[in-house]
């Protein structure tokens, strides 16, 4: 039961953090034209989904509480 609480705890803490911070992604395209190397990185913060991270806030929720209301 332990587990399913703080599995619950996990996935609102994921979906809040997801809501309000991009995930960093990060890209090395390189060319090679016979010996030479040519590589440019560029780092982009891409958003979630907000459907995603409502629906992590909405089953972390759902399950701390089924798990809260089978200990009563």
């Amino acid at each position: 039961m332990r587990v399913f609480l703080l599995a619950g705890f996990l996935e609102v803490a994921l979906g809040v953090a997801f809501l309000a911070a991009p995930a960093a992604r990060t890209e090395v395209p390189e060319d090679k034209t016979g010996d030479a190397n040519i590589g440019v990185q560029s780092t982009r913060g891409e958003r979630v989904p907000p459907i995603i991270s409502f629906a992590l806030i909405a089953s972390g929720i759902a399950l701390t509480g089924g798990t809260a209301l089978r200990k009563i």
